[in-house]
């Protein structure tokens, strides 16, 4: 008796942690391109950007492909995407508290590891109010005189002519898809624009696609250190070709970005600032067990202060790895859709923006590059964009070794 009602006992044990590991994590989507371009489609080839670009775009029966020309022009920028069908997902997809990871397998033609294009994943709601976006530079990426022994080893997390995964993690709002949930959006991104620092040419192929769906109600981060805000500086330099913002200091630690006045009836067209943080103010050289690096998660307080909702500037927060290697951003737009619940409001709202550093930055990078900087930025890129007034309250930066979020 006692030998049958133990076996019971594990039985339900097992349903339990069965049970809990399918809410811990979740495969919602999978793309794979195999003789079948899975519904996505490209950015058309239109030339209404001036100044921009379009890449040449291919399938090959397994991948998806996005093709930069070598460029003669120094200022020109080349930018293309493919891009999945929002309806793959429902709102069954998407309860509270869920944190998605896309999983992207990419490769590229480029051998030269200094001259591999721009790499940008990308999730976000269908009508893109609320969107996060993973970047991976080649520049700075260097090879290294090792610490001891006098070895070189390479630092880089570029795209490889073989196969290499990538991560990019995302918290929806709560705001972006309830009540009326309107479709999970994936992007697999191309972008050149440092031109004048080494002429980038290639293609980078995309070989599949997996979306998991973690949930968050008992997830336990760890706080690592909050921003000090007051150490953030205008980057002037970043604005250079746009209208200015006027940079905003209301009260000590808060900082704040409006378009600047010039009275222009273009005053507002390619309107850009940036407050910039530190790049020695917080370290990722956290190395868990297993020797892979955190979740790192930005908690952003921002709030506005406008006319309407729909005067509430674009805002933009990114997390970047100290040499510019890779970073996250997190876009908060009024300009495609007034849900309320999104929208920065005079009393300030909550963001989330997650940054895992690939394991290079935490393990082989020097100790003087394993850090983290933030940057808040202001973006009107269309004729009639509001001009209502940007603040950063508060930024954070807290942690979870993401083995924990797995069943």
């Amino acid at each position: 008796m006692r030998q049958s009602l133990k076996w019971v006992v594990i039985f339900f044990v097992m349903v339990l942690v069965l049970a809990y590991g399918l809410v811990a994590q979740t495969p919602v989507g999978t793309y794979e391109f195999e003789w079948s371009l899975d519904e996505w489609t490209h950015m058309p080839n239109t030339s209404d950007v001036p100044g921009l670009t379009h890449l040449i775009y291919g399938y090959d029966g397994h991948n998806l492909i996005l093709y930069s020309p070598l460029q003669t022009d120094p200022n020109a920028t080349a930018f293309g995407y493919w891009i999945n069908d929002s309806t793959d997902f429902t709102s069954a997809d998407i309860p509270a508290n869920s944190l998605f990871r896309g999983t992207f397998w990419v490769s590229t033609n480029q051998e030269d590891h200094t001259l591999v294009p721009q790499l940008r994943l990308a999730m976000r709601n269908e009508t893109a109010n609320f969107n996060s976006l993973l970047q991976i530079n080649s520049i700075n990426n260097v090879i290294s005189p090792e610490k001891e022994g006098g070895d070189y080893i390479l630092i880089y997390n570029t795209p490889r002519p073989e196969i290499k995964a990538f991560e990019h993690w995302f918290q929806p709002h709560p705001g972006s898809l309830y009540p009326s949930f309107d479709g999970l959006t994936v992007t697999f991104e191309l972008i050149n624009y440092y031109q004048s620092l080494g002429l980038d040419e290639g293609a980078l192929f995309l070989d599949r696609v997996e979306i998991d769906r973690f949930d968050l109600s008992s997830a336990v981060f760890t706080s690592t250190q909050d921003f000090d805000l007051s150490q953030w500086y205008p980057d002037l330099g970043a604005s250079q070709g746009f209208y200015t913002c006027d940079f905003l200091t209301p009260q000590p630690g808060v900082i704040g970005l409006t378009p600047h006045p010039t009275g222009s009836p273009l005053q507002n067209l390619f309107c850009y600032g940036v407050w910039q943080g530190a790049p020695n103010m917080l370290s990722i050289d956290g190395v868990t067990i297993g020797g892979h690096s955190y979740l790192y998660r930005g908690v952003l307080n921002i709030s506005s202060e406008a006319s309407s909702l729909k005067d509430v500037p674009y805002a933009k927060f990114v997390l970047l790895q100290k040499q510019v290697r890779e970073g996250s951003a997190l876009g908060i737009s009024s300009n495609l859709d007034d849900i309320a619940t999104i929208i920065p409001d005079p009393l300030g709202k909550e963001y989330f923006v997650y940054f895992r550093p690939p394991d290079v930055e935490v393990t082989v990078a020097p100790e003087d590059e394993r850090y983290v900087y933030g940057e808040f930025s202001l973006m009107n890129f269309w004729g009639d964009d509001p001009t209502g007034k940007l603040y950063l309250n508060s930024a954070k930066l807290d942690r979870i070794d993401p083995d924990e979020l797995l069943p």
